[in-house]
């Protein structure tokens, strides 16, 4: 019995210290720095934290912190807005409304073609409402050069406002493929 206890102490104690030392924030921020997509993204966070004194302009690039901060609404303050609600002419479905940030809003006045590091855009998808948002898609460009498959690009699309069904990557294909005929992947025709 005395076996037992003993075997049972050293289990526990193993257990205690793989729970401890392999979950520890030292150990979740060295496993992070090794996945290549924790780093792409703190660098693109850190790029895009430098690009312009207007921070609060360029949406957050990482999943549930930009679903968080749509269904908050800030962009609708800082961000040139279509006037109405509208028929997507495109693969959003339904009725959508598009807003620029200030970046973008900036390119497209100074008639540029290629848009800055920062520049983003805000679709929100109504579907068959015209009052209800359902949904968003968005884009912010993270390089200098969009490339010719959209990876400069990080897109993002939740038709439920939910980010465990959206689609969201750098340069994801099924945007990038039809944005690639838009003006530096920029499909909306709104112009401020």
């Amino acid at each position: 019995m005395r076996k037992y206890k003993i075997f049972a102490i050293v289990c526990l104690l193993a257990l205690w210290a793989t729970m401890t030392f392999t979950n520890s924030p030292a150990s979740i921020a060295q496993a992070q720095n090794q996945d290549p997509e924790f780093t792409e993204l703190r660098s693109i966070e850190q790029k895009l934290s430098s690009t312009s004194a207007r921070q609060n302009t360029i949406p957050p690039i990482k999943k549930k912190k930009m679903l968080a901060w749509l269904k908050a609404g800030l962009y609708k303050d800082l961000f040139t807005a279509e006037p109405n609600v509208h028929g997507s002419t495109g693969p959003h479905g339904g009725n959508v409304r598009t807003y620029y940030n200030p970046i973008l809003t900036e390119n497209l006045r100074q008639g540029k073609k290629t848009w800055d590091v920062g520049a983003a855009m805000v679709k929100e998808l109504y579907l068959s409402s015209a009052t209800q948002v359902s949904g968003y898609s968005v884009m912010i460009k993270v390089e200098e050069q969009s490339g010719s498959d959209g990876s400069g690009w990080i897109y993002f699309e939740s038709f439920s406002g939910s980010a465990d069904n959206a689609f969201y990557g750098k340069g994801i294909q099924i945007c990038a493929n039809c944005h690639r005929a838009g003006v530096d992947f920029l499909l909306a025709t709104f112009r401020p």
